[in-house]
């Protein structure tokens, strides 16, 4: 499926004709579009996007069948089906000049027939057709009513993977799973209420002993960090990559509904915070999307910055992130 969009650009004042893909490939963002000429009449390119297939015949000469008109010369298309198909017929046997020197295919209307022709549909028309007709779509006169598709082969097409849209799931166990399989040792200058916090041990981050499944890893001062700090302003957040750079989704732990949830986009101020995140998801041995990172909250901005990865298993609690971020707000 293919979307041709015409329109005329205020700025260059050129007409322009666009074919888009309908579906978006794996290992792209975005969809394909391609740049082609047309010599449509002016009140066209005042805006039209029509739809359609893109097909070779038996051939080999590339063929773009129209289905369906979204908008036509700048105005919305709300009519039925059969409106349609007349709009559509007129723009191109009165608006269109066919021009095979320039035209990379050449531009046909899909037919259409009553139910009741169904028998010659299938007995005289497809088999004197010159491209493989896979099927026959049934369209109805009530939008609150689906169009209905007959494939007529036993081939299933797959769809193919969309990249650009897919959302990221961060993959953690809950809180209450790990508190079993994990042991804090904080100095002794830390105050006995810190211990039972998991939460806000980060802030003793001098020394700090985590043991997990009988693995011990130790976080120090001397980790790579991104400059200086305040510990006091800090949260452990789940940061999550987009598909744009410099762009990264930051996630607490709600325990109401037990799940992540998003608190913010990180805040990327300077040149050091770019490397330093792009360094994290660079290792190719590494299929993790997502970290836990110590940010600090900037009142001024009200985003969180990233500093530090942190070898912990869950972020911070919503309420915990709630509290911080209104603690702050009573200082300033």
């Amino acid at each position: 499926m293919y979307y041709m969009f015409v329109y005329k650009d205020k700025y260059s004042q050129m007409s322009r004709c666009y074919m888009i893909d309908g579906r978006t490939l794996k290992g792209y963002a975005f969809p394909k579009m391609v740049t082609i000429y047309l010599r449509f009449k002016s009140n066209v390119f005042d805006g039209t996007l029509l739809k359609g297939e893109l097909i070779k015949d038996n051939d080999n000469n590339w063929i773009f069948l129209i289905d369906d008109v979204f908008v036509y010369c700048g105005k919305r298309v709300m009519e039925n089906k059969i409106k349609r198909i007349e709009l559509t017929t007129k723009l191109i046997n009165s608006e269109l000049k066919h021009d095979s020197f320039i035209q990379p295919f050449s531009i046909q209307i899909k037919k259409y027939f009553n139910p009741s022709e169904i028998n010659y549909v299938v007995n005289e028309f497809i088999p004197k057709l010159n491209y493989q007709c896979r099927g026959i779509m049934i369209h109805t006169n009530h939008r609150i009513y689906n169009n209905l598709f007959c494939n007529f082969t036993n081939v299933v097409r797959k769809e193919p993977k969309r990249m650009k849209y897919d959302k990221p799931t961060p993959k953690y166990d809950k809180p209450t799973t790990i508190t079993k399989n994990i042991k804090m040792v904080v100095n002794k200058t830390s105050s006995p209420k810190k211990k039972n916090k998991i939460s806000s041990t980060f802030k003793e981050l001098d020394t700090i002993k985590i043991k997990i499944d009988s693995k011990e890893v130790i976080e120090t001062k001397n980790d790579i960090h991104i400059g200086d700090y305040d510990k006091e302003k800090c949260a452990i957040l789940n940061l999550v990559k987009t598909e744009h750079p410099d762009v990264y989704k930051l996630y607490a732990w709600s325990e109401l509904k037990e799940k992540m949830k998003r608190v913010g986009y990180a805040n990327v101020p300077n040149i050091e915070t770019s490397k330093y995140l792009q360094n994290l998801f660079v290792d190719e041995d590494n299929e993790d999307e997502n970290y836990n990172v110590v940010c600090e909250y900037n009142s001024e901005t009200k985003k969180w910055t990233p500093k530090q990865k942190v070898n912990a298993k869950t972020p911070d609690s919503v309420d915990f992130v709630k509290n911080l971020k209104k603690k702050l707000k009573l200082y300033n």
